[in-house]
Order: C-alpha cells, then sequence, then structure tokens
C-alpha cells in the first residue's frame, strides 16, 4: 500500500498482518479504539515515511515472532506505547523514526521480544522513552536522542536488558537510565569518547542512585 490513509473507529485493530509481508509506504494509520499496525507470528510489516498516530491502544506492534521495520516514520499520541514488541522472536526495528507524545511511552519491549532503535528521537512520551521487561528482552539504542519522557530515559526491568550506545538522554523526568527489579544494568558500549552516552539525570542501577551530568566516558 502506497499514499493512503487508513481509519478504524471501532474494534481492536486497524491494520493486521498475520502471514506474508506488507509493504506499507506514505501511508497514515489511526485507529480510534484499537491498535494502529498489528504483525504477528512469522508476518512482517516494512513500514517507511508513515504516519501512524492517535490510536487508541499501542502505534505499531509485532507479536509472537513476527518483524516490523520501520523507516523514517512519526509514531506519535497514541495511548500505549508507539513501538510494541512482545513475545520471542519478535522484533521492531525503528530507524530515523520520530516516536512522540504517547500515553505509556515511546518503546516496549516484553516477554524476550527485541527492539533495534537507531538514530531516531523519542520525546515526550508520557511513560519511559525506552522499556525493556522481563527476561530475554532486549532493547538496544544507537545514535539516538531520548528527552522530556516522564519518566525514564531507558529502562531494564524484572531480567530485561538494555544497551545505549552513542546517544543523548536528557530532561527526563526519572533517571536517564534504570536497571531495577533484577533489570540487567545498562551497558554502554566500549569505546573511546565519541561512543559515550550523553547524560542529564540520576543513573538508578539495582536500586542506587548516583548522581551524574554531563558526558560518561567509556574507558
Amino acid at each position: 500500500l502506497a499514499g493512503v490513509e487508513v481509519r478504524h473507529e471501532h474494534g481492536w485493530r486497524c491494520v493486521e498482518v498475520l502471514r506474508g509481508v506488507l509493504h506499507l509506504s506514505h501511508c497514515v494509520v489511526r485507529s480510534e479504539e484499537g491498535n494502529g499496525l498489528v504483525a504477528r507470528q512469522s508476518a512482517a510489516a516494512l513500514v517507511d515515511m508513515c504516519h501512524v498516530s492517535h490510536c487508541g491502544l499501542h502505534g505499531v506492534s509485532a507479536v509472537d515472532g513476527a518483524l516490523v521495520d520501520a523507516y523514517l516514520c512519526k509514531v506519535a499520541s497514541n495511548a500505549l506505547s508507539g513501538y510494541n514488541a512482545v513475545g520471542k522472536g519478535a522484533c521492531v526495528r525503528c530507524r530515523s523514526c520520530d516516536v512522540l507524545d504517547n500515553e505509556d511511552g515511546g518503546v516496549n519491549v516484553l516477554q524476550g521480544a527485541l527492539a533495534l532503535t537507531s538514530a531516531s528521537q523519542l520525546s515526550a512520551n508520557r511513560g519511559t522513552g525506552v522499556r525493556a521487561v522481563g527476561e530475554g528482552s532486549w532493547a538496544v539504542q544507537t545514535d539516538c536522542t531520548i528527552t522530556n519522557n516522564g519518566w525514564h530515559g531507558v529502562s531494564a526491568l524484572q531480567g530485561g536488558s538494555a544497551l545505549v550506545e552513542r546517544s543523548s538522554l536528557m530532561r527526563n523526568m526519572g533517571a536517564g537510565v534504570n536497571a531495577f527489579n533484577h533489570g540487567r544494568a545498562i551497558q554502554f558500549s566500549q569505546g573511546d569518547r565519541a561512543n559515550a552516552a550523553i547524560i542529564d539525570a540520576n543513573i538508578r542501577a539495582f536500586g542506587q542512585n548516583f548522581s551524574h551530568h554531563g558526558q560518561t566516558p567509556l574507558t
């Protein structure tokens, strides 16, 4: 599909992909009561230069082994998260996207799923910018700007893991990075200062708070 507007006023989903590959380009997706786009199991959704907003649940989801690959998209003002990856094998890849003003956070990773976010802006979300929850869940952020979120910038909980590389985490209401309740400590890639993360917040790891402002060297 290219250059179309997809609206759905009632029901749980607007676009659902159950098998094969769906390619959306230059589309507008809105679902007042449900999810904007959901890919399930072996399905894949390739989404470029689309606008997914004002959905009653999540904006874009990959569930139980599905793949969502998004490029240059704006996912904003959804009632839950912007991007949502749930279940082992599920993967959301988000490149050069704006993830803004979602009620429950920017990128949500649950139950062993994976989210790869690069060169993207995750800002002004009501909850945490990026959250990895549960054993085997991974959230990887590279070259991202994660700012002005209503709770933490990046959080790993209940055995989830997060990796932040060459990213800016500023003015988030909670911690810049947070690892709590058996979440694996946020890892900054090894290298020189060019690979550092920029943090302006407290770092909270395993229940301890560390005050920090400025650039974190990785040597």
